[in-house]
């Protein structure tokens, strides 16, 4: 997994997986993370068509740190990615 750091030394987790233009971007839910069902699944579907996907640990989820914020921030955050 990769991390991406804010400002403040807090970190999301996130994994691109290649292929083409444009990108998939999953968004788990409340009290998921990025290694759920639906979320591999998503990703072996638009692998096996390949298509590109990323998808994340939102803040306090997952392997992500802090506590669930502003999804904004996070959003601002992958787009540095």
């Amino acid at each position: 997994m990769k991390k991406i750091y804010h400002n403040s030394g807090m970190y999301i987790t996130y994994s691109i997986q290649s292929g083409k233009s444009p990108y998939v971007i999953f968004l788990h839910g409340l009290m998921s993370d990025m290694h759920g069902t639906k979320a591999i699944a998503i990703g072996k579907h638009l692998s096996e068509n390949g298509i590109g996907y990323i998808r994340f640990d939102c803040r306090g989820h997952g392997q992500s740190e802090g506590n669930f914020l502003n999804l904004e921030l996070v959003i601002g955050l992958m787009m540095q990615a």
